[in-house]
């Protein structure tokens, strides 16, 4: 498994080499930052859900139904 940096760097050495101008790169470091938000959000919404998963109010709960529950919550 590559370390992000070690991934960074990779990006940055294949951006030199396809010469990628500036919006391209933005673009890139973009949708890096956003894949890094969805991860934290993913590990978030799984730690609540284990904590809220025996709770009476969430018994009847579908997994969808608590990850709406979780969205609403955490706007």
């Amino acid at each position: 498994m590559k370390t992000a940096v070690q991934e960074l760097i990779e990006m940055m050495e294949d951006a030199k080499s396809k010469k990628l101008d500036l919006i391209d790169w933005l673009v890139i470091m973009k949708v890096y930052s956003i894949e890094k938000k969805e991860k934290d959000q993913m590990i978030n919404f799984y730690k609540w859900m284990k904590i809220n998963e025996n709770s009476e109010s969430y018994f009847h709960y579908s997994d969808e139904d608590m990850l709406n529950e979780y969205l609403t919550q955490n706007k």
